[in-house]
């Protein structure tokens, strides 16, 4: 259902995002906003909203890695907001939009050795894989395709494909995507990163979806279950 939703997204992408921004070469969505409606006012009011959500997004972000390593080493974490805060200023005021895909190569192979370092040790964990299928299976979490009209259920086909479709249409749109989809030598290398883009995040959202299942079955066998 999420891998729906991603494709069509990714799709969009191609099909719709890269041809027109790509030729005009701009540095922000917000500049075509100015150029498409011809008022600055548009293009000032955009950028406000949308540094306002960017402002709060990072915020999160930020004040979750955090608490997370205050965790782990019981060093405040304010202290490591105002650090990580202070990297990322430096080094993409020093190294610009390659520093940023440099930063970004770099948390990706971190994220997925940590994704498959995470379903190794809790299938050994719990016992295997046809454990975790087990106790996962009664919860109706491995039912994938349920086609239930009713908007007021939680997670249909149609809710989450829908809603993660228009998640990934508010990602294609943003400036960070533009910007890095700009950045490579023509059109057709742009359209290659979207094309290779999609398996990719395919792959991901599968092996996420994985660790959900086995975070689950773990802890059920712990007797943590916040639900129950």
């Amino acid at each position: 259902m999420l891998i729906t939703g991603l494709i069509a997204g990714y799709l969009m992408m191609f099909f719709i995002t890269i041809p027109l921004f790509y030729p005009l070469q701009i540095t922000s969505v917000y500049e075509y906003l100015q150029m498409r409606h011809e008022s600055k006012r548009v293009r000032q009011m955009s950028m406000w909203l949308g540094n306002v959500g960017s402002f709060l997004y990072a915020g999160i972000v930020t004040f979750g890695a955090a608490t997370g390593m205050e965790g782990i080493t019981g060093v405040s974490a304010w202290i490591y907001i105002v650090v990580l805060t202070s990297i990322a200023v430096v080094y993409t005021s020093l190294g610009g939009i390659k520093a940023v895909v440099v930063t970004d190569v770099v948390q990706g192979v971190i994220m997925i050795g940590m994704i498959f370092a995470m379903l190794i040790y809790g299938c050994i964990r719990v016992g295997g894989v046809s454990t975790v299928i087990e106790i996962n299976r009664p919860t109706g979490r491995l039912q994938i395709f349920d086609f239930d009209p009713n908007p007021y259920k939680r997670h249909t086909f149609w809710t989450i494909a829908i809603g993660n479709g228009w998640m990934c249409a508010g990602i294609i749109f943003s400036p960070p995507l533009e910007q890095r989809l700009n950045s490579v030598r023509s059109i057709g290398d742009a359209r290659k990163v979207a094309a290779m883009s999609i398996p990719a995040f395919v792959i991901l959202q599968i092996l996420i979806m994985c660790v959900g299942l086995v975070a689950y079955a773990y802890f059920s066998l712990k007797g943590c279950d916040p639900i129950a």
